[in-house]
């Protein structure tokens, strides 16, 4: 799916032997190969790998202005070859690919204990020119809640297009859902995004979810 080349599958005696239909993969081993998982020591606000676990810089910023930081869970480095998945999904819109990462995704989610999960949503924007979300696109089948929408600004440049500094002062973009204020108060809340790059974006959205009351905010993300 990334590629375009044959995959020649390699079994071994166990899977022959299961006799039951065997999941076919979808993207070669060498590409595979080139997504870097994120093991080791970790910032535990953010999940960079370069703090030998303490906190890094940033975080600590956020930890000192908002009062906590959020425990983000990443699963692969932001590299060179996430970059160009990222490129073919999301901005050349090749859905097919919500698939490729969607298992260890949700593995990953199934494993943090929270009440709801909130996606981060994407804009109407880009709703009409893409057509879906990466986000809830690689979350398959998980129950999720709409208590975000994104606030519509005339003109709004993409958020990938956006420097460094100004993705930090970028303004409150999100607004709470009326019909789901209901449900947040004292529930332990999961915001899962596709990249964690300066926080921003997540900690405005858990900055929102915290004031219709929800008690404890983590996030997981595809990439750092």
């Amino acid at each position: 799916m990334i590629c375009n080349q044959r995959i020649n599958q390699l079994f071994n005696l166990n899977q022959l032997l299961a006799w039951k239909k065997l999941p076919a993969p979808l993207i070669c081993e060498q590409c595979n190969q080139g997504f870097e998982p994120i093991t080791g020591p970790r910032c535990q606000g953010c999940g960079r790998t370069d703090t030998n676990g303490a906190l890094c810089d940033e975080c600590i910023r956020w930890e000192n202005k908002f009062g906590y930081v959020l425990h983000n869970q990443a699963l692969f480095h932001y590299d060179e070859a996430m970059k160009d998945f990222m490129k073919q999904y999301k901005f050349n819109g090749d859905y097919r690919l919500r698939l490729v990462f969607e298992s260890q995704l949700k593995s990953a989610a199934s494993l943090i204990e929270c009440d709801l999960i909130v996606p981060i949503p994407v804009t109407e924007a880009t709703w009409r020119s893409r057509g879906f979300n990466q986000v809830t696109g690689m979350l398959g089948n998980l129950e999720l809640s709409a208590a975000i929408s994104t606030v519509e600004r005339e003109k709004a440049e993409p958020q990938s297009h956006k420097t460094r500094r100004e993705r930090i002062q970028l303004e409150q973009p999100f607004a709470m859902v009326n019909k789901f204020k209901d449900e947040l108060p004292e529930q332990n809340i999961l915001l899962i995004d596709d990249v964690y790059t300066t926080g921003t974006t997540l900690y405005h959205a858990a900055n929102l979810l915290k004031s219709a009351g929800a008690h404890k905010i983590c996030s997981l993300t595809l990439a750092r």
